[in-house]
């Protein structure tokens, strides 16, 4: 199959949107595949670059919030599911931003079911600058995308 059959495929196989992410974070998705599949020699790079060993995450999400315990559940079941229907080999790298609600206890809860979710916390709100590049710091994947805690974009 050539780069442009394999190009169509995937782009007919992904969804404008995955399962209520924004639409942004939905192209993020999407081009991210894309971009693992198309360029054929990006893994040699890569292997080049790491001295020739693979790195097994290829997306990091990173998800800054501030007292979602309203959202951040379903953000987080969302965002693993995309995992699972794209077979997509990724970590969530939730930046709990000083938060006083029950934010951190429902990421917890969720972090004993995935092994592939992660938090870091802040003891004090240092804003959403500092929990993405924290985030950033953090990151193992190949590619890496900021999604808002909230779904404040809506899915059309």
């Amino acid at each position: 199959m050539n780069t442009n059959d394999l190009e169509k495929q995937i782009s007919s196989s992904i969804p404008c949107s995955l399962c209520g992410l924004s639409a942004t974070c939905s192209y993020l998705f999407e081009n991210a595949l894309k971009m693992w599949y198309i360029n054929e020699n990006f893994i040699t790079i890569i292997q080049r670059r790491t001295g020739g060993s693979r790195m097994d995450t290829f997306l990091s999400v990173i998800v800054p919030c501030l007292n979602e315990e309203g959202n951040i559940e379903n953000t987080l079941n969302c965002i693993l599911r995309a995992f699972r229907d794209f077979a997509i080999q990724g970590e969530i790298i939730v930046i709990n931003d000083g938060s006083t609600d029950k934010t951190a206890s429902i990421v917890n809860q969720i972090m004993q079911l995935n092994g592939n979710v992660r938090m870091i916390t802040h003891n004090s709100s240092q804003g959403i600058g500092a929990a993405f590049w924290d985030g950033i710091e953090a990151a193992a994947g190949l590619c890496t995308v900021l999604i808002a805690a909230d779904n404040e974009d809506p899915p059309e």
